[in-house]
């Protein structure tokens, strides 16, 4: 008997790995998008076959081909390669276990703060509204991100350096990934 989600074959009790491919997909397609929007349905469907270990919360979905690498699928995407990794985590140390053919895990649905009504101030300064999440409440200069910035650009721009700018907007990550355009950074606190 073969059973044909696991491709395993059943002899007597015992199991044989099959030799065959998946079915057949669409071609012209490596990328899926969840179908329903982000932020609206509490979870996508991930389209199978998966990576195992996939991060859960995915939204956004990438058909491996033959070829790619976690380099070049992460710079298709926009996001950086540790991002990527930590999404795909069996993709293993320098990506060495790829599997063409399944589905990778390119994005997650984003966790939004609330938008505050009324802006905290530091030092009598208005802070601008909606901010980073986790924001240093003593920020007395601030950044609107918009959408490519790096904490390195932000960094030079306020001539601070990225540990800074890491230090201040906690939330952005240790590798400084997860900055949220539209909102403002803190680039800036005290006299």
């Amino acid at each position: 008997m073969v059973n044909l989600q696991s491709g395993l074959l059943l002899l007597g009790g015992a199991q044989a790995a099959l030799g065959f491919l998946p079915g057949p997909r669409d071609a012209g397609a490596a990328e899926h998008e969840a179908a329903s929007p982000v932020g609206e349905a509490p979870g996508a469907v991930t389209p199978q076959p998966a990576l195992p270990n996939m991060a859960k919360d995915c939204t956004r979905f990438h058909l491996v081909q033959s070829g790619d690498t976690c380099w070049q699928i992460a710079a298709r995407y926009g996001v950086e390669t540790a991002q990527f990794l930590r999404l795909n985590p069996s993709a293993g140390p320098g990506c060495r276990s790829l599997w063409a053919g399944y589905y990778s895990c390119v994005g997650v649905k984003a966790k939004r703060p609330t938008r505050t009504e009324v802006s905290r101030r530091a030092a009598g300064v208005e802070t601008p509204q909606p901010v980073q999440p986790h924001m240093v409440a003593n920020c007395n200069k601030f950044h609107l991100v918009r959408a490519g910035d790096t904490c390195g650009l932000i960094a030079a721009l306020y001539a601070v350096s990225v540990d800074d700018v890491i230090l201040w907007n906690p939330d952005a990550g240790a590798d400084c990934t997860t900055l949220w355009a539209g909102y403002y950074a803190c680039v800036g606190i005290g006299g």
